[in-house]
């Protein structure tokens, strides 16, 4: 459950949401259904008695009073008839469960080699090692009864953060424990599922985040189940001390953030769902999801140098590939990559550029022509033009010096040269002859600017060169040749540069400087020219120039230091590799995967309620964001199998925020009878975000208590029934303080004969003035065998209440699903589109990780569904 805590399961499904309804992979539930092998240093035999309760606490060395609490539980469990109200839990053998099992293996270690490799692969599986170095704070795996690993970040731990196993909590900060645990939140003898909990809970998670302190990254908790028949009682408990917060900052981009895609730059608001993007592997992949959302915080401007056209506007905890500086005055030589938020990077840190490998050669390429225009038929053909290292050639010189033209459609070819480039001009005449068969290139003079012309009348030709821009601003080189052999490519940059381009050497008071240099009036073609250069091992840096109207801006990509002798190679310029009796330097450095590029400067302003951007990338979930390598701000996705009866106590003080998300697909025969509630403090705010698509029953109703003046909770919830299944979820608020709110906002979708149950609970007390409570439930029924309840409770004993309360029960629309059908859907591709639509509104207010993880499920639960 990401933030603070994660039992999620991983979706392997890849689908492109312009596609959603076009292509599945089913998802490997082997990960969540698959046992491993058991090896234990203790297992309990099945059932439950006073001899298992003091074992437990033996082992644990608790101290007395925990072994109290313990008792008292089973005794009040042993009292306490099972509730006949909700789902059927007659199945429910008590008996049969194994209440304590410890796995054979290190306890809490802090290096994941320590993890015996059977444990380790499970849980390599599902992601976390990986997961703790790219994106948490800290990391907690628990497997069957014990905790096998915990780790928090250093930098956490020094302004206070706690983060630890419940049980190594318990002897390191015994006072704090005792204080809090199941005495102020939840007591022990809450209800009976809580009495078991209390008498046979092992392992879970403490935290404690001190006044003022804003934990940025996740602090997230696995669970894996593997012993047979099992029960797990992890117990989570949560302290947010004042002013301080705990939760996960939605990592998005600004306005205007260009994004490399295939096959453009865009801004990240245009960036739609099926279109492919450049990641940190240098290969483009498919973008599944798209997020808008308001954002409240520190806002980041960073900046690099080598590229002056744009800077990065970045939201505090999204990460960024990146190399931390390791002497200011040079260059380094270690460039070990991390993923840094914006507010641990420093000027001269680097960012990363990944460099573009896919290479898809060709030897020719199609190109429709028309020919004909006013009284004559157009004429329709295509021809085969030769994808050598001739035309590329050539396409570098037309982008440098070319243009199409023509009064009454396009048929004119013209290269405008210098007339002392004889060289070129030949050059060019030679390319049309080879190419293209063409010897009858005209030259014409323009003496005002000692200009000439080569000029072919040719509607074939100016039909292939239209292909790479009409004029100068608008001059592109097409994806197919961005992706071509880097050999051809080669040949496109020597020319582009002979006709653009320059060796300037100067003498300045700072001292000598040398640089190759290709200028453009398009933005489009620097930024393509800077990543071919990338292509073939020269680093360049981008610079625009804004020049007096009508005259467009300028955009240089230029080549200095070490780099200069190879791209001299290239152009026929020999350059030494020394200058003034040094070698030749630049301030960035170049591998077989990334660019790196030292951060210019960096600032911080804070910002509310602005419209932040994010997409989530299939497979890699990086992309190429202002030029450099972005993650997207979705956390990893793991699974978790069989939770019976955890507890999760919450306190969040004044001024504080917390956030407690959970996506959660349960093996389909497990009880998930889990119990949660949080102490909501003076003008603190309380977030639950909850999805259950799995378990054969769940009865689960986070509470809030709204103890202070001023106090929110918001409750987000999604709950999806299937054969066999009992979804009895919903919330519970109290309002104990003037001027508090709750929102209550759920969905359910039921199928195949599944039930699902809401039930809203909301008291608010006499005293309680001013209070505002919002509750909404949405149910969607599949087909006639599924069940829709809704249990709303509102007890107002203030008259001074703001109420609303809406309900709506729907079923498929037949009319939606023959007209999807009509358009070529099947009838499970269209129930998938028919049910997205349907919790897309909830959807789209979830952190991106949530609503990524939970449309995966759910399209998994549909393609059950109809089959």
């Amino acid at each position: 459950m990401p933030l603070p805590y994660s039992v999620v399961d991983p979706s392997v499904l890849e689908q492109s949401a312009r596609d959603a309804a076009k292509t599945l992979v089913e998802l490997d539930r082997d990960v969540f259904d698959h046992a491993d092998t058991e090896s234990h240093t203790y297992k309990a035999t099945p059932g439950l008695s006073e001899k298992l309760v003091r074992e437990i606490s033996k082992q644990k060395n608790e101290p007395s009073w925990m072994l109290d609490i313990r008792l008292r539980g089973l005794h009040a469990f042993l009292d306490t008839p099972v509730p006949e109200w909700g789902p059927d839990l007659s199945a429910l053998k008590f008996d049969d469960i194994i209440y304590y099992a410890r796995p054979d293996a290190k306890g809490n270690a802090t290096n994941w080699d320590d993890v015996p490799s059977e444990i380790k692969k499970t849980f390599d599986r599902l992601g976390i090692p990986q997961a703790e170095q790219k994106y948490l704070a800290g990391a907690g795996a628990q497997y069957d009864s014990d905790v096998v690993y915990h780790k928090i970040r250093d930098d956490l731990a020094a302004k206070g953060v706690i983060f630890e196993d419940m049980d190594v909590a318990l002897h390191k900060y015994p006072d704090l424990v005792k204080e809090y645990f199941m005495t102020k939140c939840i007591p022990v003898t809450d209800h009976k599922f809580i009495m078991l909990h209390a008498a046979v809970w092992s392992g879970g998670t403490f935290i404690y985040v001190p006044k003022h302190v804003h934990v940025d990254l996740p602090l997230q908790a696995y669970f894996r189940m593997n012993a047979k028949r099992g029960g797990q009682f992890e117990h989570t408990l949560i302290i947010v001390e004042e002013g301080a917060q705990l939760h996960y900052i939605e990592g998005c981009f600004t306005k205007g953030t260009l994004v490399q895609s295939n096959p453009d730059y865009k801004p990240i608001e245009d960036i739609k769902i099926g279109d492919k993007v450049m990641t940190d592997s240098g290969e483009y992949k498919n973008v599944y999801n798209t997020q808008v959302i308001p954002y409240s915080g520190d806002l980041y401007t960073i900046e690099t140098y080598g590229d002056s056209t744009q800077r990065m506007e970045v939201t505090a905890g999204h990460p960024i590939l990146s190399v931390k500086r390791l002497k200011k005055r040079d260059r380094n030589k270690q460039w070990k990559k991390s993923w840094m938020i914006p507010k641990y990077l420093n000027k001269l840190d680097y960012l990363t550029i990944p460099i573009n490998k896919t290479i898809i050669s060709n030897s020719t390429r199609k190109y429709s022509i028309t020919h004909g225009v006013g009284r004559h038929k157009p004429k329709k053909y295509e021809i085969n033009v030769p994808l050598s290292k001739d035309f590329f050639r050539l396409i570098g010189y037309y982008l440098a010096e070319g243009s199409v033209s023509g009064n009454e459609g396009d048929h004119y070819v013209n290269f405008s040269f210098n007339e002392n480039e004889r060289a070129y001009i030949e050059d060019v005449k030679q390319l049309l002859k080879t190419v293209f068969g063409y010897e009858k290139a005209i030259e014409t003079q323009t003496p005002n600017n000692h200009g000439t012309n080569v000029v072919v009348s040719s509607v074939d030709l100016a039909q292939v060169f239209k292909e790479f821009g009409k004029g100068a601003p608008n001059k592109v080189i097409p994806h197919w040749a961005m992706l071509e052999d880097p050999e051809k490519q080669k040949q496109l940059l020597s020319s582009l540069f002979h006709g653009d381009g320059n060796f300037y050497s100067k003498q300045h008071k700072s001292g000598y400087k040398e640089t190759f240099r290709i200028s453009t009036t398009s933005e489009k073609l620097a930024r393509q020219a800077r990543e071919i250069l990338l292509r073939v091992k020269i680093p360049a840096f981008l610079n625009k120039q804004k020049r007096v109207s009508p005259r467009k801006p300028m955009y240089t990509v230029g080549v200095t230091g070490e780099y200069m002798s190879r791209f001299g190679e290239m152009v026929g310029i020999p350059v030494s590799n020394k200058m003034n009796g040094k070698n030749r330097a630049s301030m960035f450095y170049i591998d077989d995967d990334f660019l790196y590029v030292p951060i210019k400067r960096i600032t911080k302003k804070e910002v509310r309620d602005i419209p932040v951007y994010d997409i989530s990338v299939e497979d890699l979930h990086t992309y190429v964001a202002a030029g450099v390598t972005v993650h997207n701000c979705s956390a990893p996705q793991y699974s978790a199998n069989s939770l019976h009866a955890g507890c999760v106590e919450i306190f969040v003080k004044k001024n504080a925020r917390m956030r407690y998300s959970s996506v959660e697909n349960w093996s389909k025969n497990t009880y998930n009878l889990n119990t949660k509630r949080a102490m909501v403090d003076e003008n603190s705010l309380m977030e639950w975000v909850s999805a259950q698509t799995g378990s054969g029953v769940t009865m689960l109703y986070p509470c809030s208590v709204l103890k202070g003046e001023g106090a929110k909770a918001d409750h987000i919830s999604i709950a999806v029934a299937g054969k066999n299944q009992f979804q009895d979820t919903g919330a519970k608020v109290y309002h104990l303080a003037p001027r508090t709110t709750s929102i209550i906002r759920a969905k359910s979708i039921s199928k195949d004969g599944g039930v699902n149950t809401f039930r809203g609970h909301v008291k608010v007390n006499k005293s309680a003035d001013e209070c505002k409570v919002s509750v909404k439930c949405d149910a969607l029924q599949m087909d006639l065998l599924s069940v829709s309840n809704t249990y709303p409770f509102m007890k107002i004993l203030n008259s001074q209440t703001d109420v609303a309360h809406e309900a709506t029960v729907g079923k498929i629309d037949s009319s939606q699903l023959f007209y999807l059908m009509s358009r070529g859907l099947d009838e499970e591709q269209a129930m998938q589109l028919i049910v997205q639509g349907f919790i897309e509104n909830i959807v789209k207010e979830l952190p991106l990780e949530y609503a990524v993880e939970l449309n995966r499920l759910i399209a998994l639960e549909m393609e059950s569904h109809s089959a």
